[in-house]
């Protein structure tokens, strides 16, 4: 539409409503306003130094978002951002909600706006506090917050699942510490990548796990490390999901995610929390050599022990070598007086069995002599033989035979006569 050109009767310019909106912002909502967000984005990184946000909430109702810009100009946020940093040990940053001082600005060319002036940094301690003690709370509930502290690890912990960023400085420190021990103890460790900072942090720990859990029998820890960094940067540690899978992992889980006064959900729930990768590497360092130490006193004590029985045993057996030799001196008179007696028994035993037994023999001997078959023929008897056979009845007295004297012997032919009529 021309310059010279007139409106349309009640018809307003697009200018003229940004200028009355203007007009109404300035004297309705003139000063400063106390307002709860959420910063849904934020740069600081341009040259005149001012921080650009845009802020966002929700109806609680509908779910509906709003969305304003804001700013704070460079000398002020200069001021807010130190001090925020210094009292939150964070800083300002996405995802963080914030209780802030603004002035409502409406501008025609670049809309409506937010001035921010102050900045409460309790209350975004608040609010995150709230939001980590209402996780641990409901871990607490479904007895998840103690789990890990059921396990039975071994007493060393040698071949480890390595949750971390392989660029990250803390992840370098561990692997250092661990393999220039000075006790040489060979560890085995296996690096899971993941983002260790930012939205993907649980997403991708998450999926770690799931690796790991599907041989979780090569591993007897999983460590989750990160190192050091700004406060906000632990934020994605700070779920509920990732406190659950870590609570119900079936190994233990040992963290060294940031500082001593850090206090995030996985060290919350973890078997063991240390506050660097360097600690953590330490404690398994430390826990190889404590067991060392007891296989050692074990195996002294065992020594020591086996040593005591033996001497006790070979007291024992001298007392009892001394106690045989004592009662055998003492038995050996009696034991003397009662084999001489006995030897005499035996001996004259031994000579009436030899007397009756040359009794017998003599006996014996004279049975035999008198039935020698040459005692008849010293009487003069004589023995007649057909061929090898003693002949007994006259009758048999025939034919070639052979008689026995006792001085020799004759044959000849028998002839039996005739009985005489």
């Amino acid at each position: 539409m021309s310059a010279h050109q007139q409106n349309p009767p009640g018809a307003l310019t697009l200018y003229q409503l940004a200028a009355a909106l203007q007009n109404v912002v300035d004297e309705q909502f003139a000063g400063t306003h106390l307002l709860v967000a959420e910063i849904a984005s934020l740069s600081d990184t341009n040259a005149r130094g001012h921080c650009y946000l845009e802020l966002l909430d929700k109806d609680p109702a509908t779910g509906q978002e709003c969305r304003m810009r804001a700013t704070i100009w460079a000398t002020r946020y200069r001021v807010l951002a130190h001090y925020f940093l210094s009292e939150t040990g964070q800083r300002l940053s996405k995802g963080l909600q914030i209780l802030f001082q603004a002035e409502l600005a409406y501008h025609p060319t670049y809309g409506l706006s937010l001035n921010i002036t102050e900045i409460d940094a309790g209350f975004t301690l608040g609010r995150q506090q709230l939001a980590l003690e209402k996780i641990l709370a409901q871990l607490t509930t479904q007895g998840l917050l103690a789990l890990q502290q059921n396990l039975t690890p071994p007493p060393v912990l040698q071949n480890l699942a390595i949750i971390s960023s392989p660029s990250a400085a803390g992840y370098q420190d561990f692997v250092h510490q661990l393999e220039a021990n000075t006790y040489r103890y060979a560890f085995t460790h296996t690096l899971y990548t993941a983002i260790m900072q930012g939205a993907e942090t649980e997403t991708s720990i998450l999926r770690a796990l799931e690796v790991i859990a599907r041989q979780a029998q090569a591993y007897d820890a999983v460590v989750l490390i990160r190192g050091g960094g700004a406060d906000q940067d632990l934020m994605g540690f700070n779920t509920y999901a990732l406190g659950k899978a870590l609570a119900q992992f079936p190994l233990p889980v040992l963290t060294g995610i940031g500082h001593e006064r850090d206090n995030t959900v996985p060290d919350r729930v973890a078997y063991r929390r240390l506050k660097t990768p360097t600690a953590v590497a330490e404690y398994l360092i430390e826990r190889a050599a404590t067991f060392e130490q007891e296989i050692d006193e074990a195996w002294g004590n065992l020594t020591a022990e086996a040593q005591n029985v033996l001497l006790t045993q070979q007291n024992r057996l001298a007392s009892a070598e001394n106690s045989l030799l004592g009662t055998a001196r003492a038995l050996m008179p009696a034991q003397h007086s009662r084999l001489a007696t006995l030897a005499e028994r035996v001996a004259g035993l031994a000579q009436r069995s030899l007397t009756i037994q040359a009794l017998e023999l003599n006996a014996s001997a004279e049975k035999i002599r008198l039935l020698d078959p040459r005692l008849p023929l010293k009487r003069g008897y004589a023995l007649v033989y057909k061929d090898t056979t003693l002949l007994r009845m006259p009758t048999d007295i025939k034919g070639e035979i052979r008689v026995v004297l006792e001085h020799g012997q004759a044959s000849g032919i028998f002839t039996p006569q005739k009985a005489q009529e």
